[in-house]
């Protein structure tokens, strides 16, 4: 948040340049640009745009931050697809946090947005026995929940299907961008 009150004029097409950065996994760079946009948006871009931030804050492992952002966008946004995503990466941010209980119901959020999305339904689906797991425990005195090696190999999963996500986005946006110029996805 410290960048946000750096930047007072901005750039309208901080959303474009923020995206080419993201793109080279340049997330400071990409969030600077993005930042930029904000005065120039309003209402679905400007949630659009807060869901790149978020989404950068969360490759940078910043989850509180890309939390609040994810919240800005969820506000913002008129279109279920992209309420959806947000809510998406909010449950995986809290997921990583470790916050299963919260991140389900983000999960849940996102299906109720996108109904055929399978993989919020899995991680929901996941969410809900960690959680279970984890009552187990406190009803154990075990007051420490530590990650085994099946919840590391989940965990390992879910970054291996954020890659093939990005992967797709960016196939996406380099078609968008040779038929219609560029987008803020």
């Amino acid at each position: 948040t410290d960048i946000i009150e750096k930047r007072k004029i901005g750039d309208p097409n901080g959303g474009f340049w923020g995206n080419i950065e993201f793109n080279k996994k340049r997330y400071q760079k990409a969030l600077e640009n993005y930042v930029n946009a904000i005065n120039f948006l309003k209402e679905n871009e400007l949630a659009k745009l807060y869901y790149n931030i978020g989404n950068s804050y969360y490759k940078m492992n910043d989850f509180d931050n890309a939390s609040k952002f994810y919240e800005n966008g969820i506000i913002m946004a008129k279109n279920d697809m992209l309420k959806s995503k947000i809510y998406y990466n909010q449950g995986l941010a809290f997921f990583k946090k470790g916050d299963y209980a919260r991140a389900a119901e983000f999960f849940k959020n996102s299906i109720r947005y996108n109904e055929k999305d399978d993989d919020a339904r899995y991680n929901y689906e996941v969410c809900k026995l960690l959680e279970q797991k984890e009552n187990q425990k406190d009803k154990n005195n075990q007051n420490q929940p530590q990650l085994n090696k099946n919840n590391e190999n989940i965990l390992n999963s879910l970054d291996e299907k954020e890659k093939q996500e990005m992967k797709e986005k960016r196939e996406a946006q380099q078609r968008n961008r040779s038929l219609k110029g560029g987008g803020y996805w």
